[in-house]
């Protein structure tokens, strides 16, 4: 059997990289010939050009021009960071040998389509309705798909981009989701059960990436900011927990930043490898991202989620409510209590291992033939 995956693997995002990797050696350790199919639709490659400015900012030409100037001062960094994500994308990913652009035509060489993990079915991501991500074009008459981990983010779909997924969704041989809530409402749209499984990072576990992880490059205890998500009630909640612990402050955003270009290490041109063992080595973790709570929990570290009171956080949420994890999603700075309550990793593994066994036995039952 042939397996092809579609996801947001060209996206230079540490989660993102890493969940289409995870799906792919999990997929490959059974023994199954998969690949993932190289689509870069230019919305998600120009998000993470090394120059590009976002085009709402050239309507303001003072947001314009001090963007632009903060890109042109980052420019080495960002350089820097684009060739290692480059280099991860190149030489760990079992790609299509064709590359395909948004209006191309996939060659219906699979037997089977996996689309996810990530937000494939967030419209302000995909702007609008993008066929492919539904698996809405031409495959072979007995071919299956299914949707594995697929997320929309906390974002609004309207009744026209719903009836579109409608229509697309029903074509699924099975549908899992990463959100409890948005597979109710797929559910409830398409009257078909919906599940809820884990991110692939999740459910590789910590095997898979302490192979690849790089050794920290920082002797003393630090606590790790992993800021994808602007808030501002970040930093004030990081000094207060570095200051109580006595630990010092590394910061690792999105990409790189005016802010970082005053510290001897850099965090944010770091590889997804790098990545992956600066959370590994942190004592503690400060993070707005979804994939900066998965990566906590699979390495075993003490964490804090910090929420945003405007949105849903239904990403991060959905995920700490299955592993008994609530208390460590907060809101202000005085939500934070000394001395802060420890993980139990021992409670948590246990669930953590019971929603794997699902999850594995969701992916593997659409998969092999003669498993239900």
């Amino acid at each position: 059997m042939k397996i092809g995956i579609v996801t947001f693997h060209c996206a230079h995002n540490y989660g993102a990289v890493l969940q289409a990797y995870a799906l792919q050696e999990v997929i490959k350790q059974e023994g199954h010939d998969v690949e993932i199919i190289d689509y870069r639709p230019d919305y998600l490659v120009e998000r993470y050009a090394i120059l590009s400015v976002p085009k709402y900012l050239m309507k303001n030409p003072y947001r314009f021009c001090r963007s632009l100037l903060g890109r042109l001062i980052t420019l080495r960094a960002r350089r820097i960071r684009h060739l290692k994500f480059s280099e991860f994308i190149n030489n760990r990913f079992l790609l299509s040998s064709k590359r395909y652009k948004k209006g191309d035509c996939i060659d219906p060489v699979y037997d089977l389509y996996i689309f996810g993990s990530d937000q494939i079915w967030n419209p302000k991501i995909t702007k609008g309705y993008d066929p492919v991500f539904y698996g809405d074009f031409n495959i072979k008459p007995d071919s299956l798909k299914i949707a594995y981990a697929a997320s929309s983010g906390d974002g609004e779909i309207s009744s026209a981009e719903i009836n579109l997924m409608n229509r697309a969704w029903t074509s699924f041989h099975k549908i899992s989701t990463r959100e409890t809530n948005f597979a109710q409402q797929i559910q409830k749209i398409t009257g078909r059960f919906t599940y809820t499984v884990l991110d692939p990072t999740l459910l590789a576990g910590s095997e898979l990436f302490d192979v690849i992880a790089a050794n920290s490059a920082i002797e003393k205890p630090y606590l790790l900011i992993y800021e994808l998500l602007k808030n501002g009630h970040m930093r004030k909640i990081a000094r207060n927990i570095a200051n109580y612990s006595q630990t010092g402050i590394i910061n690792l955003g999105g990409r790189p930043s005016l802010k970082d270009l005053n510290k001897k290490f850099i965090a944010s041109t770091s590889s997804p490898e790098e990545f992956l063992g600066l959370i590994k080595n942190a004592n503690f973790i400060v993070t707005t991202s979804f994939h900066g709570v998965a990566f906590s929990i699979i390495f075993k570290k003490q964490f804090i989620y910090v929420g945003n009171m405007k949105t849903k956080n239904s990403r991060v949420g959905s995920l700490l409510d299955r592993l008994n994890l609530k208390n460590r999603m907060v809101f202000h700075s005085e939500d934070i209590k000394f001395p802060l309550s420890e993980i139990n990793y021992k409670e948590v593994d246990l669930l953590l291992k019971r929603e794997r066994e699902d999850s594995h036995s969701f992916l593997f039952d659409s998969i092999t033939p003669g498993r239900t």
